[in-house]
């Protein structure tokens, strides 16, 4: 018993330490843990002696403050249409990319003939007037983007900008909220749904744990889960998943623990752009979307959850737009070689090495490279300030004084 309250004791003491070092009143960090201040206070001069759970509820709260900001916003897929067929003024200038670095393949999707590339940016084109030109930048290729921008001296909003002005189509945007502090409790949300605790104008929700789908799931903070609200067939949809689980299972290491993406098509993604643009303000436009559709209430209450609300924009900093710039590289390339191709590189390397023979030397030597392979080696070679296209920048610039 009193090695019970040895533990007590030190809890109380870090507790009240470490809220004071936030700054954090006791009535706040009561009302985030569902609990009253009076509560609160009786724990912190050890007059009351809270279970387990609630000194790691208390602790896990207190952290979120440590984190500054909680949130940060990323484009994460675009699907552009532009009227036109002409795929080489496209990219010179929306993507202010020289078109000789982008590898052309006689093959595309969505009924489209051939592609232009960069890694994961892709320009689809075809001949026919009616279909124009289609640029997709999924995840990757929205990171591999903005080093493009950047040396640019273009943000994502004049990038969008750039788009509408030629009169692009938005056909497909993801906004993804991430969260880096720990905020969203993808497990607890996913019972909350069970419990009713969801309220939402859409009749559909679909919870995932390690690939096992259904709509009613045991809470298991040991695997990846995935929760999604609305119709992944609609216009409007939300995907909430752990994204450092997910990124673990692949062997990657991330900062962002949780991520809440908003996923839009035809209307509903032109409207979230041109909002965009119109405000220069994320907040607004990604929280009037949420807000709008879902919230979650307190158990057995019809209020707020408090750190739902935290969430939502109650006494947090606005979120704002950033970039994660990432490079093409030669990943995929490498992986396939470690899985495909190394065990019998390997066999052959140690048989020479027995043998005193010369073979994969020889066999290097005698590979012929295609044209896409040189340009992907000119990808991977070229300095990102080279590829850019200068022209465009120089005729950006004529006439300012």
């Amino acid at each position: 018993m009193e090695e019970y309250r040895i533990n007590d004791i030190e809890f109380k003491e870090q507790l009240r330490k470490e809220r004071l070092s936030y700054g954090i009143s006791q009535g706040r960090l009561a009302y985030l843990s569902g609990i009253t201040k009076q509560y609160l206070n009786e724990i912190e001069i050890g007059k009351s002696h809270p279970s387990d759970s609630l000194k790691e509820k208390l602790l896990a709260t207190l952290n979120l403050f440590a984190y500054d900001p909680l949130l940060f916003l990323l484009i994460d897929y675009l699907r552009i249409r532009f009227p036109t067929i002409d795929a080489e003024e496209t990219i010179r200038n929306i993507l202010q990319i020289k078109p000789d670095y982008l590898l052309h393949e006689d093959y595309a999707f969505y009924g489209y003939k051939e592609q232009y590339s960069y890694g994961d940016i892709t320009l689809m084109a075809s001949q026919d007037d009616t279909k124009g030109l289609l640029l997709e930048l999924k995840g990757k290729g929205c990171r591999q983007l903005e080093p493009f921008l950047q040396a640019q001296n273009r943000d994502w909003y004049d990038f969008l900008q750039a788009c509408i002005s030629a009169g692009g189509i938005i056909k497909r945007l993801d906004l993804a909220v991430n969260d880096v502090a720990g905020l969203l409790d993808i497990p607890l949300l996913i019972e909350k749904c069970s419990n009713g605790e969801l309220l939402t104008h859409s009749r559909k929700w679909e919870a995932m744990h390690a690939g096992a789908l259904s709509s009613k799931v045991k809470r298991d903070r040991d695997k990846g889960s995935t929760l999604y609200i609305g119709s992944r067939s609609s216009s409007q949809y939300f995907c909430l998943y752990q994204k450092d689980k997910e990124q673990k299972n692949k062997h990657i290491q991330t900062d962002i623990k949780n991520r809440f993406e908003i996923r839009l098509t035809d209307k509903k993604a032109e409207k979230a752009v041109r909002d965009l643009l119109e405000t220069h303000s994320p907040e607004q436009v990604v929280f009037t979307i949420i807000n709008r559709q879902i919230r979650f209430i307190a158990c057995k209450t019809d209020s707020i959850d408090p750190i739902w609300e935290w969430f939502a924009g109650k006494d947090r900093k606005p979120i704002e737009l950033e970039m994660r710039a990432e490079s093409y590289t030669m990943e995929r390339t490498v992986e396939w070689l470690k899985r495909q191709a190394a065990p019998s590189l390997v066999t052959i390397h140690r048989i020479e090495e027995q043998n005193g023979t010369h073979l994969l030397e020889y066999i290097l030597k005698q590979a012929k490279l295609k044209e896409a392979h040189r340009i992907r080696i000119r990808q991977m070679t070229t300095a990102v300030e080279d590829m850019i296209d200068t022209a465009v920048l120089q005729k950006e610039n004529d006439g300012i004084f």
